[in-house]
């Protein structure tokens, strides 16, 4: 975790974007080919995608409320133990980031196989957060940012993929 965050530490801030986006895309789209190979796993009951069209409220919630919120949830534990308890306790920022994480996907009310990716986003932008807190940039816009993107990136490919109307 230590030489991750070094490494993360490095990074110019347009590649930490890039990695906060991109990575749980690529997470989440190998997951979704994996449940298309094993059908019996995950069978599709409720399009979430079909709920966010139908209602311009659901899309501004799905694209800007969620993103915000959320982001708000995992930014609050990871600055707490930043700022008090790194410290006092070796593991905190760790501990905080995994929690962080476990909390995120649990929001989702989704099928158990996207919780893998679900947790790694997570994980993904609860890091983030604590590179984005330790360098003093914006953590809790920039990671709301991502998130954004993320969702309206994987939005935009279920409406381009299933071609909704």
């Amino acid at each position: 975790m230590f030489r991750v965050l070094q490494l993360l530490h490095r990074l110019k801030t347009k590649y930490l974007f890039t990695i906060g986006v991109f990575f749980p895309i690529l997470l989440g789209l190998m997951v979704v080919f994996i449940a298309q190979l094993f059908p019996d796993i995950y069978n599709d009951e409720e399009d979430v995608t079909q709920k966010i069209l139908q209602n311009p409220l659901n899309l501004l919630s799905a694209l800007i409320l969620a993103p915000a919120i959320e982001t708000l949830i995992q930014y609050v534990p990871v600055k707490i133990s930043d700022y008090y308890l790194s410290r006092r306790c070796k593991f905190a920022n760790f501990i905080a980031i995994v929690l962080s994480a476990i909390v995120f996907a649990s929001l989702h009310n989704q099928h158990f196989i996207f919780l893998i990716p679900l947790f790694f986003a997570g994980l993904t932008w609860a890091t983030l957060c604590l590179v984005f807190i330790q360098q003093k940039i914006n953590p809790y816009l920039s990671i709301a940012l991502m998130h954004f993107g993320y969702n309206l990136i994987i939005l935009s490919l279920d409406i381009a993929i299933y071609g909704y109307a």
